[in-house]
């Protein structure tokens, strides 16, 4: 056993600690993001994927609940100061006019249709929230957000543990080499997503 200085054993780590710390910056993240964050959780959760994908899937549900709270309050805001709550989204960096436009088509072919789409359209979630109270009600919009969310998230987990099986199989790398791809792989989407969006 080792000891500290003091001749106590040393402490060890709780159980589940762990898990309740990805849970925890998931429901952050996916709030943040579904507010005012231009950075969506997906990062997040592909990055926890490449060593554990029982947590990034707790890690996506918990982004998707962050997110779900997050537009349930945009909605409401928006429902009662739809200019405010727009501008301050139209101020969110990457946002373009145009993706309030094709928010407000999208929910006009239905609710959970449209934030299916929009997950995988680049179009942030936030300017769904603001965007929805003219086009859907309040209850189908939050009952449709979280599948919708959770939909995109769990792709992410799916992708990332695959890619990471794939790179240990071929090649001998290491946990830091696996998080220094999956760095390099955001930076250049990124890249490519602000330069063309």
């Amino acid at each position: 056993m080792n000891l500290l200085r003091t001749g106590q054993p040393e402490a060890q780590p709780k159980r589940g600690s762990g898990r309740a710390l990805a849970v925890a910056a998931g429901v952050a993240w996916g709030f943040a993001e579904g507010t005012l964050f231009f950075v969506v959780p997906d990062v997040l959760i592909s990055r926890t994927a490449l060593l554990s994908w029982r947590r990034a899937l707790l890690q996506a549900v918990a982004a998707s609940a962050g997110a779900v709270l997050a537009g349930a309050l945009l909605f409401t805001w928006a429902a009662r100061a739809p200019v405010a709550a727009q501008t301050v989204v139209r101020q969110v960096p990457f946002v373009r006019e145009s993706m309030f436009e094709a928010a407000a088509a999208g929910l006009d072919a239905g609710a959970f249709g449209g934030l299916v789409r929009g997950s995988f359209s680049g179009i942030p979630y936030k300017v769904f929230a603001v965007e929805a109270p003219g086009h859907v009600a309040a209850m189908p919009f939050v009952v449709a957000s979280g599948p919708a969310r959770i939909l995109r998230f769990l792709l992410a987990v799916i992708c990332s543990a695959l890619a990471a099986m794939l790179l240990r199989r071929l090649t001998p790398v290491s946990t830091t080499g696996l998080r220094v791809a999956h760095a390099a792989a955001w930076l250049v989407f990124y890249a490519y997503y602000w330069m063309t969006v």
